[in-house]
């Protein structure tokens, strides 16, 4: 039903990657997998994108696949509803697909104009799940450890480079659509991702402002492979936010 593969990302030149993308987590080795088979770790054996995927034209007739409509993102929600459903997930380790980054024209480079989208998709998502029967114990938990993931992902970007971006995530999130969610007390080992269930809990402490503050020389470019010494060294800055938040 749905084929996985790897892929490198360039800039300009195709023939010229500036980093590999592994379609490999959490160590799942190249060969033929379900939905089933794989629904404690799904979402994170593999991306929500779908440019990394190709899709068996029945499958997605019969399943009644759809892209979203919203601004940015809109792919998400038809590759983890798809993925949900798969009798059949092949995956190589091969490179296949060249990818284009940073060209500034992309929805993915304007991402701060629609600040809502992860929320918006992840939200939708969620509803389809539920409708369809599909939301089991093992897949629930895997989701939910995406839609943590995703949404930390996103705080730490826009927190370096578009403040209100990042407010209006802040409020949107951890004002109404956490408690929606039932993540108020989302902590590892339920979320699966020690490092996000960390910085869940610490963003949320050190409020929007501690965060902005923490994220200060984090140059990191997030959609690589994270740095364990950075990652502590702003694991630590958090903490120290919340210090400051409790002093002011």
């Amino acid at each position: 039903d749905v084929s996985v593969c790897s892929a490198d990302c360039f800039t300009g030149d195709p023939a010229v990657p500036v980093r590999r993308w592994e379609a490999r987590r959490f160590e799942l080795g190249p060969g033929c997998y379900s939905a089933e088979e794989l629904a404690l770790r799904l979402y994170q054996c593999m991306s929500v994108v779908v440019w990394n995927k190709l899709w068996k034209r029945d499958f997605v007739r019969d399943a009644q696949l759809s892209f979203q409509n919203v601004p940015r993102y809109n792919d998400a929600f038809f590759t983890i509803t798809g993925l949900a459903q798969a009798h059949s997930i092949a995956k190589t380790d091969d490179v296949l697909v060249h990818y284009r980054v940073a060209s500034g024209h992309s929805l993915v480079d304007r991402a701060s104009r629609y600040p809502l989208c992860e929320l918006e998709a992840l939200d939708a998502a969620r509803s389809y799940l539920h409708e369809k029967a599909l939301f089991t114990q093992p897949l629930k938990r895997s989701f939910d450890t995406l839609c943590v993931s995703t949404i930390v992902w996103r705080f730490m970007q826009f927190a370096r480079t578009a403040p209100k971006a990042a407010e209006q995530l802040y409020d949107a999130y951890f004002g109404h659509v956490i408690h929606m969610w039932g993540l108020e007390r989302a902590s590892f080992p339920y979320i699966r991702t020690p490092r996000y269930a960390l910085e869940h809990y610490l963003i949320k402490q050190a409020g929007v402002y501690g965060l902005m503050w923490a994220i200060q020389g984090d140059t990191r470019n997030r959609s690589s492979a994270s740095n364990v010494v950075l990652e502590s060294r702003l694991i630590a800055r958090l903490l120290r936010a919340i210090g400051r938040k409790g002093k002011a």
